[in-house]
């Protein structure tokens, strides 16, 4: 299923108004489609270079800058082998992570993937160490359609990341209660969780902490830092 829903004719998110419209148009009789292609953008916004192309979700973190293709990681991430999928979401979700699978699955979502040239003897373009978590980035990459993007009058909004001029942050609750994925996916929206003021009256809905990753860019490149938590008394 994950197959038919995770898949498109091109490698990056680079798609025109007309064209994200037409697939959006194709996706009602298919929930899953339609909740993939709201996370990912909205034909209502699109760039302010004045290229007629839709405004990407800000987790989209690669355009095809040294080679990393956005799209073709997402499809890949989905398309492994059944065997392949088992063994990565074993280890995954019940081993320490070692990070032994090739760089090529990630989504410079994790700190680990930002590797800069200063204070390295080499090249980090050619360190081929490996650096990723197979079955965390296929457990991103099913998770990702509930972080859905929405047009405003401020531009394109995200479920789970904040805004504050410049500066764009993806925020999430920790909690201590069992919730729903309704429940959970509520308190990612919610606008206190950027905050840090307002965040502690969150405690009341079972959230004990805050966790705040900020995004940012060296050269041509996007990573996330290290979340910070902030806790509520």
């Amino acid at each position: 299923m994950l197959g038919r829903v995770y898949t498109f004719d091109r490698q990056n998110l680079k798609f025109t108004g007309e064209e994200f419209r037409a697939l959006a148009r194709e996706a009602p009789a298919d929930a899953e489609r339609g909740r993939l292609l709201a996370a990912l953008a909205s034909d209502a916004v699109l760039k302010t270079n004045g290229k007629d192309e839709v405004q990407p979700t800000p987790l989209c973190t690669m355009f095809g800058q040294g080679h990393q293709h956005f799209l073709e990681r997402l499809v890949a991430a989905v398309s492994a082998s059944d065997q392949e999928t088992e063994n990565a979401l074993s280890r995954t979700l019940f081993s320490v992570w070692r990070y032994e699978d090739d760089l090529s699955h990630g989504f410079r979502w994790d700190p680990l993937e930002d590797r800069r040239h200063a204070y390295r003897f080499g090249d980090p373009s050619e360190d081929r160490r490996n650096a990723t978590e197979m079955g965390a980035n296929l457990l991103a990459a099913i998770g990702f359609a509930a972080l859905t993007t929405t047009p405003t009058a401020a531009g394109l909004a995200t479920v789970g990341v904040s805004r504050r001029g410049a500066e764009l942050c993806v925020c999430w609750p920790v909690v201590a209660l069992p919730t729903s994925f309704a429940g959970h996916v509520a308190l990612l929206a919610h606008p206190w969780l950027a905050d840090q003021e307002k965040a502690p009256e969150l405690g009341v809905y079972g959230v004990r902490a805050v966790a705040r990753a900020r995004r940012i860019q060296v050269e041509k490149y996007f990573n996330f830092e290290r979340a910070r938590l902030q806790f509520l008394a």
